[in-house]
């Protein structure tokens, strides 16, 4: 990972601006300089640091050019990093049992970020652990997941279910016996028996939007 282009790309983020007009309002006569760094050819120069800091007083000139304490070099704008920097891109992964990173999302810390153009919208992603979906989804592929409201589910997709006695990977159908309840409908049916459900118990629903190959 580039971290001298983290570091400039953080300052671009927080400033508002294009790569372009950040250049140009740091008084760089093209963009392909900064590009550069981005590519790994070139590091942050002394020079480069100071044209930043020119502009941009309140960041810190050791934190450009090293990584070193703080981006902000006062206490007030200090409270600002936090939402600037570092800046992940893409879908959060999260390693483990998908019931621990359902149940405690916000206390993990993503192992690494799916960042893919094709793949947009979610909210998460994670391994699966089980062969119910198979051949659909394959055990220890990673699939992508969008989180919904569990009154607009639609029938025939694929859902993450989360409810206090399990959660599972499963098709949804309609039970036509009762507008309460859904049935969890598994690919490997040979091994996977139906499952009633009472759509009251649902405590967390994520569509779910893509399987890839295992990238762990």
């Amino acid at each position: 990972m580039n971290s001298c282009w983290q570091r400039i790309e953080a300052i671009i983020q927080w400033a508002g601006m294009t790569t372009h007009a950040f250049a140009l309002h740091i008084g760089l006569n093209r963009s392909e300089n900064l590009y550069r760094i981005k590519r790994g050819y070139n590091g942050i120069s002394k020079e480069l640091a100071d044209q930043i800091v020119k502009k941009y007083p309140e960041i810190d000139k050791l934190w450009l050019l090293t990584g070193e304490r703080s981006m902000f070099n006062t206490p007030k704008n200090k409270e600002l990093e936090k939402y600037v920097y570092p800046v992940p891109k893409g879908i959060p992964f999260y390693k483990g049992s998908i019931p621990e990173i359902i149940n405690n999302q916000k206390g993990l810390k993503p192992s690494f970020y799916i960042d893919l153009p094709i793949i947009k919208e979610c909210d998460l992603a994670v391994s699966v652990n089980s062969d119910a979906m198979e051949p659909l989804i394959p055990y220890g592929s990673i699939i992508t997941l969008k989180k919904i409201n569990p009154n607009l589910l639609f029938f025939g997709e694929i859902y993450l279910i989360n409810t206090p006695d399990f959660c599972m990977i499963r098709k949804i159908r309609k039970d036509y016996e009762s507008e309460e309840q859904i049935i969890l409908i598994s690919e490997n049916r040979q091994q996977y028996d139906d499952i009633l459900l009472k759509k009251k118990d649902i405590i967390n629903l994520f569509l779910v939007k893509s399987v890839l190959y295992n990238l762990t």
